[in-house]
């Protein structure tokens, strides 16, 4: 009973902790600066996104039709019990998205859910049991992670339409040297909208750090904390560099990444090779593309 109270008494206050919180503000020395350098700053910045998106072949991801990421997702310690989007941890699953669109599936393949499909169509979430109909659910989690996940896999192509994007000077991470870009939808901090700050390693060009805040989540979240995912593991897949591990850690990256919230550990990425009828098994729900739901 002692042992029950103590933990949530800290839970309660982790979750006081995270609502009292001032906003995190990602924006570098270099971005805060409204000089003469502004124009410049923005030019460089987007050359550099853009760049980088052509040299990874993001702009062939998003031109499929369809794309498949068979992973583990571990997430560890309590902030990442807290967390954990999924209904499983650490198990293999796919993920299955059509570009552009924030609609997608979870599916379970091994352990005792094995074969429990979660999805979202047009923003309503669905569970699909093997041989069982299609059921509407109302699951904030299984939202929140099918849509955070399909942005930043696609990041670099849906970021780049974004209105605000400045190059946010360089930095440096595991003895490698790196141009940073800003990216958000308003120049100072705001609830409504994150920021994001793209690490692109000077010597290759590719993405190696994405920072980013987490403004909207599905349970209160600490407002003045934000994460850092580290790419890497890179491999060629029929002309797109996609890194095979992402570690994800609370704040600036850490160069131990045992210190993570959770880890994927990516065993397969394929595009095209399903329907993108798979995706839609609602057929009366009206397709809305990247939109958001207006709440």
């Amino acid at each position: 009973m002692k042992v029950k109270w103590i933990r949530n008494s800290v839970l309660v206050s982790v979750v006081f902790l995270m609502i009292s919180c001032k906003l995190a503000d990602l924006r570098t020395p270099e971005v805060k600066q409204l000089d003469d350098n502004y124009r410049s700053n923005e030019q460089k910045g987007r050359e550099l996104l853009n760049r980088a998106i052509q040299h990874q072949g993001f702009d062939k991801l998003v031109e499929a039709e369809t794309y498949e990421i068979i992973l583990k997702d571990r997430w560890k310690g309590v902030a990442g019990k807290i967390g954990n989007v999924w209904p499983v941890n650490n198990k293999k699953i796919a993920l299955r998205f059509t570009p552009n669109t924030f609609d997608g599936q979870l599916e379970i393949l091994e352990g005792r859910k094995k074969g429990t499909v979660w999805g979202m169509q047009s923003w309503q979430v669905y569970k699909l049991r093997p041989g069982k109909e299609v059921v509407l659910k109302k699951k904030k989690r299984i939202a929140f992670g099918l849509a955070a996940f399909h942005y930043l896999f696609e990041g670099p192509t849906r970021l780049s339409k974004a209105p605000v994007i400045r190059y946010a000077g360089e930095g440096s991470y595991n003895n490698k040297k790196y141009d940073k870009v800003f990216v958000s939808w308003g120049v100072k901090p705001d609830k409504k909208y994150d920021q994001y700050v793209v690490w692109i390693e000077k010597e290759k060009g590719v993405i190696e750090l994405v920072s980013y805040t987490v403004r909207d989540n599905f349970l209160p979240s600490p407002k003045n904390i934000y994460a850092t995912l580290i790419l890497s593991d890179y491999r060629n897949i029929d002309g797109v560099l996609f890194p095979f591990q992402q570690t994800a850690q609370l704040n600036d990256p850490k160069k131990n990444l045992n210190h993570y919230i959770h880890k994927m550990q990516i065993e397969k990425f394929v595009m095209n090779t399903f329907s993108k009828d798979k995706l839609y098994p609602i057929k009366q729900l009206k397709t809305i593309g990247d939109k958001k739901p207006n709440k």
